[in-house]
């Protein structure tokens, strides 16, 4: 009887094989695969969200902040300054304001750089000082010109036929001197480089090319290096 069980056993066991079913040891093996499978990818799983909620966090920690515009007061207007006023007095100012003038013929050249037009009174040429009426310059050899009667003339026989348009430049005092043009020239200019004025004042800057081209020249009364005999 023991010897048909264990042919019995082993028939079953060859059974077993042949249609492919598992015996026990084999399904074992296979839940144990299968078990440990689900267990490594839940652990994946469960870093892989540790990992997003860790850069969620970071991010929310070292986000960009925006700027925060705080409120701007401006107390300026509440400070106040104590500036002194003078009352404006004309007197303080003795520049007195003229108008520009229009000189018609005739013409009279009082001295190298004084003129008179149609009644009116001289007027001084301004950035120079001239010649006096009857000024006399030593030139070269000991020889003597009347320069003043030359500059009147120089000055005399170029406005003939012109009209003379006078700007007042206002210097102190009751009378000012006028900055004159006719004929496209600036009258002091002309007066200069001919050698029968000089520049003063603003004049230096004004006429600077003309005094060297009249002391290279040697032209007017510079022929004898100014020296002049009033």
């Amino acid at each position: 009887m023991a010897s048909v069980a264990l042919h019995g056993n082993a028939d079953d066991q060859k059974k077993s094989r042949d249609s492919g079913a598992p015996v026990n040891g084999a399904s074992a093996g296979a839940d144990g695969f299968a078990l440990g499978h689900r267990a490594a990818l839940a652990a994946t799983l469960s870093l892989l969200l540790l990992t997003l909620l860790a850069a969620g966090l970071l991010f929310f920690l070292f986000r960009p902040q925006a700027a925060v515009e705080l409120p701007f007061e401006d107390n300026r207007a509440e400070e106040t300054m104590s500036i002194p006023v003078t009352p404006f007095d004309p007197a303080d100012f003795p520049l007195q304001l003229h108008a520009g003038i229009k000189l018609l013929p005739p013409f009279e050249a009082v001295s190298s750089t004084r003129l008179a037009g149609n009644g009116r009174p001289a007027i001084d040429l301004a950035y120079v000082e001239g010649l006096t009426r009857d000024a006399v310059c030593r030139v070269a050899q000991g020889r003597r010109l009347p320069c003043g009667l030359m500059g009147r003339a120089w000055l005399q026989n170029f406005l003939h036929g012109l009209e003379v348009y006078c700007e007042p430049r206002f210097i102190a005092g009751e009378r000012p001197d006028y900055q004159c043009f006719a004929g496209g020239e600036d009258l002091a200019r002309r007066q200069v480089r001919a050698g029968f004025a000089r520049p003063s004042g603003y004049g230096f800057e004004l006429y600077a090319a003309a005094l060297q081209e009249a002391m290279t020249a040697e032209a007017g009364a510079w022929n004898g290096g100014w020296r002049v005999d009033p």
